[in-house]
């Protein structure tokens, strides 16, 4: 269900979808990851980013975002992503 609304509402993030677990990675194309978290936030959405949970700095244009939620609640998640990416300025 994640996958599916980044696929429609974020198109060019790119992500493999995972065999387990509850996150996806995803690649926002070169843009600073930790730039776009504090957008998120201030559009209420928390991401997790991948330079603390990384031991080099080449995902520093990577995000974690969980699908353990509701349907309702993912896709309220993407529509506030979306709104976060629009705010950026690129």
């Amino acid at each position: 269900m994640l996958a599916a609304s980044l696929t429609r509402r974020l198109g060019q993030w790119r992500f493999d979808e995972p065999a387990g677990g509850l996150s996806l990675w995803v690649s926002l194309g070169g843009i600073d990851a930790e730039r776009f978290a504090q957008s998120a936030l201030r559009h209420g959405v928390a991401v997790a980013t991948a330079t603390p949970l990384s031991v080099s700095d080449r995902h520093g244009d990577r995000i974690r975002l969980s699908f353990a939620s509701p349907p309702a609640v993912l896709r309220e998640g993407v529509d506030r992503l979306r709104a976060a990416w629009d705010a950026l300025s690129l």
